[in-house]
């Protein structure tokens, strides 16, 4: 394949990854209220922390049966590598719809009510690239001059949010595609090994976004805290 092919498939696909990740935002935002909404219901005298250990929860439990259940299609007589894969890339939109959920969730139990979609979408971005204080996020933080623990607050202008998104887009498509890729080949491996890679696959992924969820909301917090005390 020459390059100007390989470049244009790749382009390609970073523009339908892209594209999943627009329709998930979509889908995660109908979530959030929702979610919340239940938890308070459910355990009325629960404190935020006890509700943030149960998003916490819900959310490595789901991603961890799907991607297991995902693996074990390779393991059915019948089911070739194609039908494997092809199931393994539904789990990773799967997978993406309950990350920005969780994402959005934490946000919102924690008070950081983010409406305009390209905050959500910046904020998401931002988190599964590893969080605020990742290398990469710095890298855009530098090339826009945004102050990144405003965001999850809407202080940052949209035209700045936009130009960081833009920024944000390939290193997301780069990095997300890459680790979903691989879990999707693993997927696809028979005799068993499909759904071990699948669910522990899934499971270090989850922890990970939870992390750097934490982190980042921490972070917005903090710096919206300093900024109404002065």
């Amino acid at each position: 394949m020459s390059d100007s092919k390989k470049m244009s498939s790749a382009e390609d696909g970073g523009g339908a990854l892209m594209r999943t990740l627009d329709t998930v935002l979509g889908q995660a935002e109908k979530l959030v209220a929702l979610r919340i909404d239940r938890l308070r219901r459910q355990y009325p005298d629960a404190d935020d922390a006890v509700l943030l250990k149960k998003l916490e929860r819900t959310f490595l439990s789901s991603v961890t049966s799907s991607g297991a259940a995902i693996g074990a299609t390779a393991t059915v007589p019948g089911v070739g590598t194609a039908a494997s894969v092809a199931a393994a890339a539904g789990d990773a939109s799967f997978f993406l719809t309950a990350a920005a959920t969780h994402v959005l969730s934490v946000a919102r139990l924690r008070g950081l009510d983010i409406d305009n979609f390209e905050h959500q979408k910046a904020l998401v971005m931002m988190v599964l690239l590893g969080g605020s204080s990742s290398s990469i996020v710095t890298k855009v933080a530098e090339r826009t001059g945004l102050h990144w623990g405003k965001l999850a607050a809407d202080a940052v202008p949209l035209p700045a949010i936009r130009s960081a998104n833009k920024i944000l887009g390939p290193y997301f498509v780069t990095r997300y595609g890459t680790q979903r890729g691989i879990l999707v080949l693993g997927r696809a491996a028979p005799m068993g090994f499909g759904a071990a890679i699948g669910g522990s696959g899934n499971y270090l992924l989850a922890k990970s976004i939870i992390k750097a969820t934490a982190t980042t909301i921490d972070a917005s917090l903090a710096e919206r805290n300093s900024e109404e005390s002065h």
